[in-house]
């Protein structure tokens, strides 16, 4: 006798084979198959929407509000604190004016300690890094037998110099960067633990030492003798290089010149292209003469033309 009263509909047989046969190319669809379909399409939509939609409504800010980007990036320069240490410059390299070739309208920071001057132009003073990796915005040196630190922050264009308070019991200064205050600053120390903001008004161990900032042709017109700060301007082709925005026409006139010649004895002193004349004199065979460049002219031309 047949069971009549649980016969399965159509596509739903029991049958694995059957089941794997729903959506197989050639094979009646069901009416299953076909919501599944349905369904694998709509989740396929919904992702989609989903992925391509913003977290929240600040994730446009940048492209709907102009200046975003410029605040965002102020507050990573002077919102966080850092606590990357780096030394400053501790053996300043210093010149005499006169063998200097920086701009005459380079900004400087001029000190007069102990009866000499001394001036530090801007562009030595950048918060980049040597290849010691000491940084260029903390100078500590000394003038006139005395400890002087000059400061830089060239986000803020904030400059301090320091010296030594009365009665410390420190011999030289010997500043490092600690890092940026919260709130923007830079945090200098003594030492890698502990630290002060630089435009703080109580200084450990220190007091301001005043300075100027003018032009360099201003300061050396005031101070004749003076000497200078190059940094990691040693040469004077490097130092006209570093202060090109500030020259006259007549100063960017020598300039170039001046650069044109280093660059073209740097390509003829070149140690590649040194060795590859000489490999190439070393596999020319003995005796050959350089070949001299052709007239284009028969010999029986020759006798012509030199009638």
């Amino acid at each position: 006798m047949n069971d009549t009263g649980n016969v399965p509909n159509d596509g739903e047989t029991g049958d694995p084979a059957a089941v794997s046969n729903l959506l197989t190319p050639g094979q009646p669809s069901s009416a299953t198959s076909k919501i599944l379909v349905v369904l694998f399409g709509t989740v396929l939509v919904i992702g989609g929407i989903y992925v391509s939609s913003p977290d929240n409504v600040s994730d446009n800010l940048s492209l709907e509000r102009k200046g975003f980007d410029d605040e965002e990036n102020r507050k990573f320069l002077l919102g966080y604190e850092s606590v990357w240490i780096a030394e400053g410059i501790n053996n300043p390299e210093i010149r005499p004016v006169s063998k200097t070739r920086f701009a005459d309208a380079t900004p400087v920071i001029g000190i007069t300690m102990g009866g000499k001057h001394r001036a530090y132009p801007l562009v030595t003073l950048l918060a980049s890094f040597t290849r010691e990796g000491r940084t260029g915005a903390v100078v500590n040196d000394k003038l006139g037998g005395k400890p002087v630190t000059v400061t830089s922050d060239s986000d803020l264009g904030f400059f301090r110099v320091f010296r030594l308070a009365q009665g410390s019991a420190k011999r030289k200064i010997g500043l490092r960067l600690l890092g940026r205050d919260d709130g923007g600053g830079m945090l200098l120390s003594f030492n890698t633990e502990s630290g002060f903001r630089q435009d703080a008004e109580k200084l450990p161990d220190l007091e301001v030492q005043p300075f100027v900032k003018q032009t360099l042709s201003e300061w050396r017109s005031a101070h004749p003798k003076t000497d200078v700060y190059v940094g990691e301007f040693p040469t004077p082709d490097l130092q006209m290089e570093a202060t090109l925005q500030h020259m006259t026409p007549e100063e960017r006139d020598v300039a170039d010149l001046v650069l044109a010649e280093r660059d073209r004895k740097n390509k003829i002193l070149s140690p590649k292209k040194k060795k590859r004349q000489d490999d190439a004199a070393k596999s020319s065979p003995p005796g050959d003469a350089p070949v001299k460049p052709s007239s284009g002219l028969r010999d029986s031309d020759k006798k012509v033309k030199s009638q």
